[in-house]
């Protein structure tokens, strides 16, 4: 698994442009436009409506040579680079309550490691210290490697879940992030999702 391999070249970050009143697209990019967003609002912005599952999944995604449901309370940021042959490279559901699930296609220069550890050295110098687990990923239909983090974010807990996945012949890096609460309600959904791409 540590030889799977994902093009990275951390850039630094963008100046924040406002997705919506929850979260910004601060981020570390990723060659081939993968990026993860860091959060951008005060804990009042932060909603806190907690939605009860099971939720009905009636929008459809198709692209990146995937095609999936996802819930229709969900939107979708138009903001993804396109790669060289003029593809997107990614793409953002944005959740209601400012979490989000990213799916980016990636390249081939570096190893899942080294994805990883651009990934937990961002978060560290924009949030200070983050539990770091690696999950296992046997479970999983699609993942080479599952890693969370866990940091805090004002008096909030954000969980922020990686998966590095092959599917067909491309490698894909899908990112889970949301305030705890909120992740632990919409994990069936982020679960069914993954599911659908390991179809």
């Amino acid at each position: 698994m540590g030889s799977s391999v994902f093009n990275l070249s951390v850039s630094g970050f963008a100046p924040p442009q406002p997705r919506s009143p929850t979260i910004s697209s601060d981020h570390a990019v990723f060659s081939g436009g993968a990026k993860f967003l860091t959060l951008n609002a005060t804990a009042s912005e932060l909603k806190t409506e907690h939605p009860e599952p099971p939720f009905p999944m009636p929008a459809s995604f198709s692209g990146l040579g995937l095609q999936l449901l996802y819930p229709d309370n969900w939107t979708i940021a138009d903001d993804e680079p396109a790669s060289d042959d003029g593809d997107a490279s990614g793409v953002t559901f944005e959740l209601p309550g400012g979490g989000f699930f990213s799916i980016e296609r990636g390249g081939d220069a570096a190893t899942d490691d080294a994805v990883v550890d651009a990934f937990a050295e961002t978060i560290r110098a924009d949030y200070g210290e983050a539990e770091r687990e690696e999950i296992e990923a046997d479970d999983s239909p699609i993942a080479d490697r599952i890693c969370e983090f866990r940091f805090y974010y004002l008096d909030l807990i954000i969980v922020s879940r990686i998966v590095l996945a092959t599917i067909g012949n491309d490698r894909f890096m899908i990112q889970m992030q949301a305030e705890s609460r909120d992740f632990d309600v919409n994990e069936p959904v982020f679960s069914a999702i993954l599911k659908q791409i390991g179809g």
